[in-house]
């Protein structure tokens, strides 16, 4: 029969409790709390003694959920922290437990144990104690011990958090915080730092900021506003340790923070930050790592953490908000060891500072899941992204990608600019897509090769679209300086040009005729729209000259095939989603690898 740590519930109702002590769950009692998570009571005995005061951190409510805490069943009280109400009376929050012995495979309850009253000193008489109970645990032997008991159970233990430089009170895990509790003081490393935004609205003005801040027991998040923001905005370095004391705490809203915590923080007049010197142990980032291959089954709007290679980068690009504020952008793919690639986008600050030359480990705390183009990635304002992170993982998928992974090409989750499916990297020759018939399903293939230019036709490669940010229809001359787009249902005294451009290109084995829009057409013939719309009305030489230079260059295409019927005439059209210079260092690997893969055969 198990043992059960004696004298457990005496010390832990006294405040004196340690940690790895053998208990009996006696009972489990879920309390609701309105709108918050729900919390669960249990009692527990440690076969001489029974205390209902033990209290579930939610964090744990799956175990009680999935009934692994079930009354009988013998736990091992692996981490714990003791709170004092009000009223004085203790409640000890349930940090991390350990079931050693399931519900069903325990006869009953262990002992004859009684209510444990508070004041109850040691020695008094208990319950009758039954004959084939075990000896006190200061008379087990060293094996007795390693099994989980506690020698020195009943004795104060010392904590393993440091105090406030004042001493003024005992600093707790960000895991035993809750609304119920005034006098806390956790020691917290900030992961991220928001900047400061600003508000207007019918009832005024205002700023604020957030913060993410995490202990060795979890991570919250907290939000100053207005003169919280004065006064700690500038003090608060991200990766430096704080004593953080007297915020308030709330139900947190799961809309604004991807924080792995039922609650969140805001800071007040009487909050209190000052720096930690010595706080080495407190650890730098937890992340969950959600592996790509592993996206596909995850909800669309899920908030997830992700690590990989930056395999390639776009440049920055900047974009107009429907408020008329500009922001910057970049998009990256990452790639890890499940040879699986995603594209992710960051924003602001993250986007301009980003530099992925080298191929550099990305790691992404709190990327938001998209479906728009397959699976996609957005690293918002509120993510942390780290570059070449000091963690295993990052060491780990270095290694693999020096070694073997630089090799592989990788099948992307994500669709090409909205288009209906297919990858970045599906690579195929020219004859590939006409042997495999590509594009004769129902849905369009896509593809990527290299081939080089052999023909352009030039003749209306350009026509005049609306000149409105989002609309590119083609505008009709009204003939009296005016030009009227139909969809838009407007005149405008001026119009833009557009590029529609037909081309053949070719690979060692086959061609095809593509269509090429806008930016494909701007990147083949390496000009703009409007200058080449310039050219034609005032130089057609320069104009023939711009088709000439572009004749007989090598490109990598991403493309998208389908079978369309017209006039009752089926054929395959091809649209280039695509076009960049080739890297011919990848280009290379890419060709060793292949020729391996045949002399293996």
């Amino acid at each position: 029969m198990t043992r059960l740590s004696e004298g457990a519930i005496e010390a832990l109702s006294n405040g004196n409790g340690g940690n790895d002590a053998v208990l009996q769950l006696v009972n489990i009692r879920k309390i609701d709390s309105g709108s918050g998570p729900a919390r669960f009571r249990v009692m527990m005995s440690d076969g001489v003694h029974t205390l209902s005061s033990f209290m579930l951190s939610t964090q744990l409510n799956f175990m009680a959920d999935e009934n692994l805490l079930a009354p009988n069943c013998i736990c091992i009280l692996k981490k714990h922290v003791t709170n004092i109400l009000k009223d004085r009376r203790r409640v000890v929050i349930i940090l991390e437990i350990e079931v050693i012995k399931p519900a069903e495979e325990v006869a009953g309850r262990i002992g004859e144990p009684t209510p444990f009253a508070e004041g109850q000193i040691k020695g008094q008489q208990s319950a009758p104690i039954p004959e084939n109970r075990p000896p006190p645990l200061q008379q087990q032997n060293k094996s007795e011990v390693q099994k989980g008991f506690n020698r020195d159970f009943g004795k104060k233990t010392p904590s393993a958090m440091p105090s406030t430089p004042g001493g003024s009170s005992k600093v707790v895990p960000i895991a035993s915080l809750n609304p119920y509790q005034s006098k806390w003081t956790i020691c917290a490393r900030v992961t991220n730092k928001s900047s400061i935004r600003t508000w207007s609205n019918s009832r005024g003005d205002g700023k604020l900021f957030s913060m993410e801040i995490l202990d060795e027991s979890g991570e919250i998040r907290v939000t100053g506003f207005n003169q919280e923001v004065d006064k700690f905005f500038s003090l608060i370095d991200v990766g430096k340790v704080y004593y953080i004391s007297k915020g308030s705490l709330k139900i947190a809203n799961k809309q604004y923070t991807s924080v792995k915590n039922d609650y969140e923080m805001t800071l007040n007049g009487d909050s209190s930050i000052i720096p930690c010197e010595d706080a080495c142990d407190v650890p730098v980032m937890q992340c969950d790592f959600v592996s790509i291959c592993d996206l596909e089954n995850r909800e669309k709007d899920a908030i997830i953490d992700v690590i990989g290679v930056c395999k390639s980068v776009d440049e920055v690009t900047r974009l107009t908000t429907k408020t008329n504020k500009e922001v910057s952008k970049r998009t990256l793919n990452l790639m890890d060891m499940s040879g699986k690639l995603v594209t992710v986008t960051l924003w602001g600050e993250d986007a301009e500072k980003f530099e992925g030359s080298g191929q550099p480990i990305v790691a992404i705390k709190g990327a938001k899941l998209s479906d728009y183009g397959g699976r996609s990635l957005s690293a918002s304002f509120s993510s942390t992204v780290m570059i070449n992170p000091d963690i295993p993982e990052a060491y780990k998928l270095r290694g693999w990608y020096d070694k073997e992974g630089h090799a592989v090409d990788g099948q992307s989750l994500t669709e090409v600019k909205g288009s209906g499916g297919g990858g970045l990297t599906n690579w195929k020759t020219l004859s590939d897509v006409k042997t495999e018939h590509l594009g004769h399903g129902d849905k369009a293939d896509y593809y990527t090769c290299i081939a080089s230019i052999v023909y352009l036709r030039k003749e209306n490669c350009l026509y005049q679209a609306c000149p409105s940010q989002d609309c590119n229809k083609k505008v009709v001359d009204q003939h009296n300086g005016m030009f009227r787009c139909e969809k838009c249902d407007k005149e405008f005294p001026n119009f833009k040009y557009r590029l529609i451009l037909s081309a053949n290109i070719a690979d060692y084995a086959d061609n095809q005729w593509v269509t090429c829009f806008q930016e494909s057409a701007e990147a083949i013939l390496g000009q703009n729209a409007a200058y080449l719309g310039q050219l034609k009305d005032s130089n057609e030489a320069a104009f023939d000259e711009v088709f000439q230079q572009a004749n007989f260059n090598t490109f990598v295409f991403r493309s998208r095939v389908k079978l369309e019927t017209y006039n009752d005439e089926s054929r395959i059209k091809a649209t280039v989603m695509d076009v960049k210079p080739v890297d011919h260092k990848d280009y290379s690997k890419r060709l060793i690898m292949n020729i391996r893969k045949l002399a293996a055969e």
